[in-house]
């Protein structure tokens, strides 16, 4: 069993499976059990509502994505930048009241066309969770064969089965969720009147860290060369391949790799835990390269873009450990995606960013050893961690997370710009305008 953001998913309740009490289901009533309801797919039997101008500004930006109108309680899907189909939402549950949604920019996280809700009783068809526990399905049936009844009630946005499987069928998971209406006692933008930040960085991304909510973003699926950033999947494989006791040989050749940032010398030996520290603060490349070195340098890069793949970045490739070449590219959408990861599983990387300096034993004498972060961000109020980078090509990055006071409490938020002139000067244009907005 797997739990994501709530919703229990379990192995065998994908379609094509059967439990002892699944086969006393009929597989054509759990999919069409709404025909008594008078509902075609792509087709809306209620009163025709234009989509509100909030979705249609977004048509030129996203494209293809599904847009829901929780005022008219309809659900869009644009192909193109123009409205395909037109969906009625079914759902009982009052939205605008529960604040259960906020506005803005959601994604598919979870899809599956069968779902086993946490209970056991009742299957959910062709579910695509966007918002924590929050989902796009059809209408519900018990696991016994029998009719769910109108007044059951879960957060959803139901469709009629037959339009949510049409749904599911020309979306895919990341397709964009775009969620407006006029209660603007959300989380997210509750100042429409603050203007979108102007920054010099050709790509970023501001998201909520811990339910992946974007809470606005520039360009944020466009590849381009990240630097030094790529140090946090460096330390993300060497966690999740080697002992962190294990002990690492500084070769010639790593410290022949540019820069001396670190002052490892030839011949030196740290433990591999040591060696995060010049690798995180000193963003030392001879750390980098020594910790590849210690897998095998070549398959070490292959376990870099096989945990990129897994993790769904798709824009992503990796052709060195530090960061030194101009191939080592992502996008600020699966940056995200990392900072995600590191956060929920490997949250001592982010931790030791947010030292200014650590101190170790001299692996060759008895003195001391220091390592300095160069981050511009390191000791601001909030500061969670992160990575900086340079390259002529990359120009300056910086992926950082803060914890900051909203109206509704504490939020965990990390920022990404990429291709940016003055990394440090955008991320506190970002999180002044954040603060302002939300």
């Amino acid at each position: 069993m797997l739990v994501i953001s709530g919703i229990v998913i379990l192995a065998n309740t994908l379609h094509g499976t059967s439990s002892g009490t699944e086969k006393n289901a009929s597989i054509h009533e759990w999919e069409y059990n709404d025909i008594e309801h008078g509902l075609v797919a792509g087709k809306d039997t209620s009163e025709v509502t234009e989509p509100s101008s909030q979705l249609e500004a977004q048509a030129d930006r996203y494209r293809d994505f599904i847009g829901i109108d929780l005022n008219a309680m309809k659900l869009y899907w644009y192909k193109n930048g123009h409205v395909s189909y037109t969906y009625p939402i079914l759902s009982q549950k009052n939205y605008l009241d529960d604040l259960e949604i906020p506005d803005g920019q959601h994604r598919i996280q979870y899809r599956n066309e069968r779902h086993l809700t946490s209970t056991g009783d009742v299957y959910l068809p062709y579910i695509q969770q966007f918002y924590r526990n929050i989902a796009i399905h059809g209408w519900p049936s018990k696991a016994n064969g029998g009719r769910v009844l109108e007044e059951y009630e879960n957060d959803s946005i139901r469709l009629s089965t037959r339009d949510a499987k049409q749904l599911y069928k020309i979306t895919t998971q990341d397709t964009p969720v775009i969620v407006t209406h006029t209660n603007r006692n959300t989380q997210t933008k509750e100042n429409p009147s603050v203007p979108t930040p102007k920054v010099s960085a050709s790509s970023y991304i501001i998201a909520d860290i811990d339910t992946g909510q974007i809470i606005e973003h520039k360009q944020a699926s466009e590849a381009l060369s990240v630097a030094s950033i790529t140090k946090l999947m460096t330390a993300v494989v060497a966690r999740e391949n080697n002992n962190k006791n294990e002990s690492v040989y500084i070769s010639n050749n790593a410290v022949g790799t540019y820069g001396n940032s670190g002052n490892l010398s030839f011949g030196e030996y740290y433990t591999l835990d040591t060696l995060y520290l010049p690798l995180l603060l000193d963003s030392s490349n001879d750390a980098a390269t020594a910790m590849a070195e210690h897998s095998t340098y070549k398959t070490f890069i292959e376990l870099m873009n096989q945990k990129a793949r897994i993790l769904g970045m798709s824009a992503t490739y990796f052709d060195d450990p530090s960061g030194l070449s101009d191939n080592n590219v992502s996008s600020a959408h699966d940056l995200l995606r990392l900072a995600r990861y590191i956060w929920q599983y490997h949250r001592p990387i982010f931790d030791i960013t947010t030292e200014s300096m650590l101190t170790t034993p001299d692996p060759l004498s008895d003195g001391l050893r220091n390592f300095t972060n160069n981050n511009p961000l390191v000791g601001m109020s909030g500061y969670q961690g992160g990575k900086n980078g340079y390259t002529d090509r990359a120009r300056h990055t910086l992926l950082s997370v803060f914890s900051i006071d909203t109206k509704s409490g504490m939020q965990n938020i990390v920022i990404i710009v990429l291709g940016s002139e003055s990394q440090g000067d955008d991320t506190q244009i970002l999180l002044s305008w954040l603060e302002r907005t939300i």
